[in-house]
Parts: structure tokens; C-alpha cells; sequence
């Protein structure tokens, strides 16, 4: 049985990167659009609301990678704050951050 890895990705991320590359998962593309740090949530029907401010993605309405689950985080002005993805272990989470 693998080990799930959970990765916490902060909005203050963008300012630990280097200068002149993306953030890495500043944005996601779902299904019918894209989800980004900073920006309003909006009206997001592939996501299940687990309470006023916290979404997690149905399955199938995000790319692979060895990710099993999405939970998208708001302040109460709708603005994503963070998202948690959680892996099922089949690929290097270190590899991923490298690249």
C-alpha cells in the first residue's frame, strides 16, 4: 500500500520562486476552466462544497500526475487561498518539484 503525500501550496509561494519562472501550481485547469491562487473561485460545478469555504474537486475533472484529490481553499470572499492535493504515491513527489 503506498503513502499518500499531501502538498500544502500557499498563496505566498510565487514569491519563493525564481525570478523569470511560474509558480508551480499556481493554477490548475478542471474541467470547464482554470482555478488560480489570488483569483475568485467563482461558480465551480465539478466541486463538491464541504462547507462555505472549502471545495474539493470531483473525480475526473483534473489531469493525473499521480494525483487522487483536489481540496480548494476560499476566504470568505471566495478568493483561493491554497489547494491540497493529495498523491497516491506512484510518482516522485521530488521529481515533480524539481521539474
Amino acid at each position: 500500500m503506498s503513502i499518500l503525500k499531501l502538498l500544502l501550496v500557499p498563496v505566498l509561494l510565487s514569491a519563493a520562486c525564481t525570478r523569470g519562472h511560474e509558480p508551480v501550481y499556481r493554477y490548475i485547469n478542471v474541467t470547464g476552466g482554470r482555478i488560480a491562487l489570488g483569483q475568485p473561485l467563482g461558480k465551480l460545478y465539478n466541486a463538491e462544497p464541504v462547507d462555505d469555504t472549502t471545495y474539493r474537486l470531483r473525480p475526473g475533472t483534473f489531469a493525473g500526475g499521480g494525483t487522487t484529490s483536489i481540496v480548494v481553499f476560499t476566504d470568505r470572499g471566495d478568493t483561493v487561498r491554497y489547494m491540497r492535493f493529495t498523491y497516491d504515491g506512484t510518482e516522485s513527489l521530488t521529481d515533480k518539484i524539481r521539474g
